[in-house]
């Protein structure tokens, strides 16, 4: 699981920890028509985080059989406070079975192993070179994933308009895995993005389509990094990310 989601997931468990306080309360002052409300966005809550949980192989059950005892319990709250008589007794020993079993859901979710995305984008395949050091580093990494998106760039006219559009993809060496450019920036938000043009539109000679300037690739990770051509990795410990370099490195 990607640590960004991992984030979101606990971090909406949490607004649902709280609102399980707030079910309690109402619970007691007799409001009964407004824990049910509550109850109804808990319930379409948690099947939203049990959409967006990855299973391995084999733990499907694990799972299903979890969030299925979690609904049950708050269907149970249901049914007691939608009866003829309120049975508010029997609703609060109800939402205790659903916060026991959603803490331990809560616990499940706290120890999923997160991996890091980590995206190149070289533009000219002659200076792959650049960033194939760091790369063999990521790909070694069991808990990163790697991936290379050659993006588009033009090489300039005299009076510095764009010429034609261009992508070095078929130059790339063959055994190196490629992504196209429909990859989305915006919705996968790779925790590291590794560029080696951070020269935007102040390149006289050629640049990157303007969707690729470092001003706009911020937008979409936590870490823009610039391997300038011929730096190569002197030694690595990719679990914490940290490299030292023959050359210089920036971290944007």
């Amino acid at each position: 699981m990607r640590k960004r989601k991992k984030e979101q997931i606990l971090s909406l468990l949490q607004s649902y920890e709280e609102a399980h306080s707030t079910e309690r309360t109402l619970i007691e002052e007799g409001k009964g028509e407004a824990a049910i409300s509550l109850l109804v966005l808990c319930q379409e809550g948690m099947e939203k985080v049990e959409k967006d949980i990855p299973h391995k192989a084999g733990e499907e059950g694990r799972w299903q059989a979890l969030f299925s005892s979690y609904q049950e319990s708050l269907y149970r709250v249901f049914l007691a406070l939608s009866g003829e008589k309120e049975d508010s007794e029997g609703a609060r020993q109800f939402l205790g079975k659903a916060e026991s079993v959603f803490r331990k859901i809560q616990e499940e979710v706290e120890h999923l192993p997160v991996h890091t995305l980590i995206l190149f984008l070289p533009y000219k395949a002659s200076m792959w070179d650049s960033m194939a050091s760091v790369y063999s580093a990521a790909k070694q990494d069991p808990s990163s994933e790697a991936l290379v998106m050659p993006i588009t760039y033009f090489e300039k006219k005299e009076d510095g308009s764009f010429g034609e559009a261009r992508n070095e993809k078929e130059q790339f060496p063959k055994e190196i895995p490629l992504l196209t450019e429909d990859f989305s920036l915006e919705e996968e938000q790779p925790d590291i993005l590794y560029i080696h043009n951070p020269y935007n539109a102040a390149n006289r000679v050629t640049s990157v389509h303007p969707r690729y300037y470092s001003s706009n690739l911020k937008k979409y990770t936590r870490n823009l990094v610039f391997i300038p051509y011929y730096t190569n990795v002197g030694a690595s410990s990719f679990g914490s990310f940290f490299f030292r370099l023959t050359g210089m490195w920036i971290l944007l």
